[in-house]
């Protein structure tokens, strides 16, 4: 069964503040209608001319009257629409908005996805004919990490592959990863090693014969240990083996079977 489709209405280009909000509305209703007659799948061509017929005669008279970047893009629906996008939309300083964008840096503390994402807004009011390459080439030129930016622009110059905004921001995620593994590999080194710093410290006091003593510590006539005079608990059978009895903390010469 065909069913036929009734085109948007004209396009409203009276002098008023909602002119930007009419066009929205009107390239939703027009993008909607393409889709239902089959149009979007179309040669640009034909689709210009079908969005010429619907806008209406103001909306012709303002399209012969643009000025194109080539020849050919007049009749390319992007370019039109995208055209339409400017003329439609609240008048602005375009200087003023390139400004913003092209001194837009990246924070010490944001993400690259954060970034990116202001800089797509920020782009979206400058009216460049290629956005994602002015937003790549800010994105690699604006970077807070200088060490990150120097490796990719030594990778571009090895690579034959053309550097999109994607593998560029991809690679710098990549990079700032192997960093932070690098820095955690590195403190986790860095506590192991106080760890055993401590450990050895601790360990010098763990025989009480080490323990240091004051200078006026008693002192131990004929140890039955060791049979010499010393401090106290500073006797040096302390941890040595009998070779009398194979038992530990006395020399054989004070070894006796019964002793405690």
């Amino acid at each position: 069964m065909n069913i036929q489709l009734t085109p948007p209405s004209p396009m409203d280009f009276s002098a008023s503040t909602d002119v930007a909000l009419k066009w929205e509305k009107f390239k939703e209703a027009f993008a909607n209608y393409e889709i239902a007659i089959g149009l979007d799948k179309e040669a640009d061509r034909r689709r210009v001319a079908t969005f010429l017929h619907v806008i209406g005669e103001l909306g012709v008279e303002k399209y012969n009257i643009l000025s194109w970047d080539q020849d050919g893009d007049k009749y390319k629906i992007d370019k039109v629409l995208k055209k339409f996008d400017v003329e439609c939309s609240p008048r602005s300083n375009i200087i003023m908005e390139r400004y913003k964008f092209l001194k837009r840096k990246q924070e010490s503390n944001e993400s690259c996805d954060q970034f990116i994402t202001q800089l797509r807004i920020l782009c979206k009011t400058c009216n460049y004919d290629n956005e994602e390459e002015m937003i790549r080439d800010q994105f690699i030129l604006n970077l807070h990490d200088d060490k990150a930016r120097e490796k990719l622009l030594d990778h571009v110059q090895m690579d034959t592959k053309p550097m999109t905004l994607e593998r560029a921001v991809n690679f710098v995620k990549n990079y700032e990863m192997r960093v932070q593994q690098k820095q955690q590999m590195t403190s986790s080194n860095t506590e192991e090693e106080e760890v055993n710093v401590v450990g050895k410290k601790k360990n010098k006091y763990t025989n009480p014969r080490n323990k240091p003593k004051s200078s006026n510590a008693k002192e131990i006539k004929d140890c039955r240990y060791c049979g010499r005079t010393h401090k106290i608990r500073m006797c040096p059978a302390y941890g040595q083996v009998c070779a009398k009895c194979k038992r530990r903390n006395h020399y054989a010469k004070q070894c006796k079977t019964n002793w405690n």
